[in-house]
Order: structure tokens, then sequence, then C-alpha cells
């Protein structure tokens, strides 16, 4: 739960995903949630109107978005419980969301599950969000009291 609510506690990085979904996602269209948690991103989505959203986590987590869209009265997100290499739609969507990033950017093979789902089934129109990164490092700290915390 901790690290959820580090995630939902970053304003930025929340409203910056609102942003992007609001701009990309159009009525109609299909989306997949790849490792999606607390289920944000696939609510964010859902007040575009897709025709439908898969929301894929393989973790027990799951259960708790689930329960977090039905208090929200938010229906056309179907919750799927597996891996996303074995995950397989009807039909092409239209957009991948993702936030599997970790504290390090490859964590969690973000890019080789972005990548699968891509080739697999996403249109050739199709959107991946977000798209691209920029990576910062700090190579040194010499004290702890120079170290930014986390949730400034």
């Amino acid at each position: 739960i901790y690290v959820h609510e580090m995630m939902l506690a970053a304003e930025v990085r929340v409203c910056s995903y609102q942003c992007v979904i609001q701009r990309t996602i159009k009525p109609g269209e299909v989306v997949v949630d790849l490792g999606m948690g607390t289920g944000m991103l696939s609510f964010f989505a859902a007040r575009q109107k897709p025709r439908k959203i898969y929301a894929i986590d393989h973790s027990d987590f799951i259960d708790v978005a689930r329960k977090i869209a039905e208090h929200n009265q938010i229906d056309n997100v179907q919750f799927v419980k597996t891996n996303s290499r074995n995950f397989m739609p009807e039909e092409k969507v239209d957009v991948i969301l993702h936030e599997q990033i970790g504290e390090q950017l490859f964590d969690e093979n973000m890019i080789e599950n972005v990548l699968d789902l891509k080739h697999r089934i996403l249109k050739k129109t199709g959107h991946i969000l977000p798209g691209k990164f920029e990576i910062f490092h700090e190579p040194v700290s010499i004290k702890n009291d120079y170290k930014v915390p986390f949730l400034w």
C-alpha cells in the first residue's frame, strides 16, 4: 500500500497522466491499462467514454482496484488478473496505458512488457502512454541532509 500511496500523492505525476489521457483517449476506443495497480489510469480513461478498458494486473491488488471502481460506479473497466504476456483481447487496442516504472525506470520488465503488447495487440495507429522518458541521475550524495525527501 505504501508504494501506491506515494504514487497517488505525487501531484505532478497524477495531473500529467490525467491531462495526457484527456487529450488522447477518444469515445469508443479500446484501452489497455498494463499493471494497473490502484486503477487510477483506468479510471481517468473511463471519463473519456472508451468502449472498453482492460485493466491488467497479475497481483491480488486488482481486488482493491475493483472495489474502488464499484464504489465510484465505474462500469466500463474489465479487470483481468493475468500476466500481460498471457493477455489476448478480442480485438486490437487503440491505447496502452502503463505505469510500471519503479524507482529506476527499468524495474518490473517495463520495456519488455510494453513492447510485447505493442507488437501483439496495439493497432498500427495506436498510442502508448507514456511513450518516452527522460532519466536524471544523482551520482553522489555526501550527506543525508542534502537528499530531497521523496514526497516534497
